[in-house]
């Protein structure tokens, strides 16, 4: 009697599979493990100061997913060759209208959450360099017995008080601008009051309210008083005593 044997399964087709699978995978894992180096540098300063950006959060409270093209051009952006007329053309060939806006709503997103990166991280060192010039005082008071010894941190202790001067500098300036803007609005909105007052003085009249038009015209003559040397003042004031002398006349 013949014993048929039954047929071995073939591991070979399996086995293939199985490496093609792996290998697929490992590629996969590997390629997401290597970001570029512009970009594992901008993570490691978020992650070193606690950032997290703008674009980012945005993201998460609207919940919208863009495509890594039209979200995150970074990577683009920061290729050394990267030619903006080029990019511009191709964006404006690929995409339509809806796709163009979602470009330059990723940019601007970008270029909020750099910028506050940027600030974050001024404030941030210069809050540490006033710190670390303060420690240093202390340490120089409490050390000079051994003077001698820290002489090599005379330059370090002068470039940190001049970095930290100049930063200061920056923010007194910032902040003398906009006291000057705020002071040049003021006087813009005086100017309009006096030049407005005529108007108010005929209604005021016109309504019978003589009370409220002399004490309104009090106060613009104190005014007019001080421009006297200004031109179009002396205008203005003729004009105002013309009608309250109307007024006047009228009683």
């Amino acid at each position: 009697m013949t014993t048929i044997a039954s047929p071995r399964p073939s591991l070979t087709l399996s086995s293939r599979r199985t490496s093609t699978s792996t290998d697929t995978i490992t590629r996969s894992e590997s390629s997401s493990r290597q970001p570029g180096p512009a970009r594992r540098n901008r993570a490691a300063l978020r992650e070193f100061y606690g950032i997290k950006t703008e674009a980012k959060t945005e993201s998460v409270a609207s919940g919208d997913t863009l495509p890594l093209e039209e979200s995150s051009p970074v990577s683009v952006l920061d290729n050394p060759d990267f030619d903006a007329d080029k990019y511009v053309e191709d964006v404006l060939r690929r995409e339509g209208l809806e796709g163009i806006l979602k470009v330059e709503a990723s940019l601007l997103r970008d270029i909020r959450g750099f910028d506050g990166e940027k600030k974050a991280l001024v404030y941030d060192n210069y809050s540490k360099l006033i710190g670390a010039t303060d420690t240093i005082r202390k340490m120089r008071g409490n050390m000079d017995p051994l003077k001698p010894t820290f002489t090599t941190l005379t330059p370090a202790i002068s470039h940190i008080a001049t970095t930290a001067k100049s930063i200061s500098d920056t923010t007194d300036s910032t902040s003398t601008r906009v006291a000057e803007e705020s002071q040049r609005e003021r006087q813009q909105r005086l100017v309009q009051y006096v030049l407005a007052t005529p108007t108010r003085l005929r209604e005021l009249l016109a309504s019978g309210n003589t009370e409220a038009a002399t004490e309104d015209w009090t106060k613009t003559d104190r005014i007019l008083e001080q421009w006297k040397n200004v031109p179009g003042a002396s205008t203005v004031r003729e004009e105002c005593v013309g009608i309250m002398q109307s007024k006047d006349s009228k009683v």
